[in-house]
């Protein structure tokens, strides 16, 4: 009968290894998906603050494009003549250099 005692409380032991284990891996799978999901929600949390970050950028560089255009038109306007001769003497230094390229 000691036999028998014997390998019932080893078969008892192992099931419960089974189970400690069992449970060990259940708790590392949970933790795995835990940290993929904080990583997931770093990354779309980035990503947003990027995107926001470019739209403001675009939105800056957009205003100070139409300002700049405002400011030239509002210049040639009131002095046609002064803006007619910068944009000859422009053209003829770009035209020179490029030729010389």
């Amino acid at each position: 009968m000691s036999r028998s005692n014997s390998s019932r409380q080893a078969r008892s032991a192992m099931e419960r290894t089974e189970r400690q284990a069992e449970n060990a891996a259940s708790g590392i799978v949970q933790a795995v998906q835990d940290f993929g999901r904080d990583a997931s929600s770093a990354v779309q949390e980035s990503y947003e603050d990027l995107r926001d970050g470019a739209s403001g950028y675009v939105r800056q560089g957009r205003e100070f494009a139409e300002n700049w255009e405002k400011t030239l038109e509002k210049h040639v306007k009131d002095q046609p003549v002064q803006s007619l001769m910068i944009a000859l003497g422009l053209g003829l230094a770009i035209g020179y250099l490029y030729r010389r390229l």
